[in-house]
């Protein structure tokens, strides 16, 4: 099953309207950014509705070959690479995903051993950039890439709820990973605003 390429833009600028908020000229208060990057990297980027919920906001990237298009790289949730600067010692280092949620933020752990909302799936894929042990969203349109970077930009400036120890870049309003479950139950809401089943 595939959503109906026609209706993509009566999605993305119809149902992923906030209601309530239809006549507002700001267009991070009109529409859901968070959904529609999402729904931008499953329709134009191939990706199944669980790996972008992996993503962490250091995952976007500008494309050095087109400075109007957005890089993403979609990381092994438990093995995929990050770099950082350790706080206690101000050195470089580099680990695992899951042992940088253990150590430096608090506890946390990776979102496929997460239960309930807060759960995303990985099923493995292709690993285009072994040595981060990511893969490359490979845009089929890339006015969508180009897209998607306009609106992140947006999100991330006036929408993502600042939390210095949740790496994930798309969240609930309560500052939380957002799960499958909750982007399935907005993409069925958009779905019925555009009056499709």
């Amino acid at each position: 099953k595939a959503f109906p390429a026609d209706r993509l833009d009566d999605l993305l600028w119809k149902g992923f309207i906030n209601p309530g908020k239809e006549a507002d000229t700001c267009p991070w208060v009109k529409y859901n950014l968070r959904d529609i990057l999402i729904t931008l990297l499953c329709a134009y980027g191939g990706c199944r509705a669980s790996e972008p919920l992996h993503l962490w906001v250091d995952d976007i990237f500008v494309d050095p070959d087109d400075p109007d298009m957005a890089l993403v790289l979609v990381h092994e949730p438990h093995e995929g690479i990050v770099n950082y600067i350790d706080p206690m010692t101000g050195n470089r280092r580099k680990t695992s995903r899951a042992d940088f949620l253990q150590r430096v933020c608090g506890g946390r752990k990776p979102l496929t051993l997460e239960t309930g909302r807060r759960h995303a799936g990985w099923k493995g894929c292709l690993l285009t950039h072994r040595e981060r042990r990511a893969f490359h969203v490979f845009w089929i349109d890339k006015d969508a890439g180009r897209l998607f970077l306009t609106l992140w930009r947006l999100y991330i400036q006036h929408v993502r709820p600042v939390t210095p120890q949740i790496p994930w870049a798309f969240l609930t309003k309560d500052g939380l990973p957002l799960g499958v479950e909750g982007f399935n139950d907005s993409l069925k809401a958009a779905v019925r605003r555009i009056r499709l089943t």
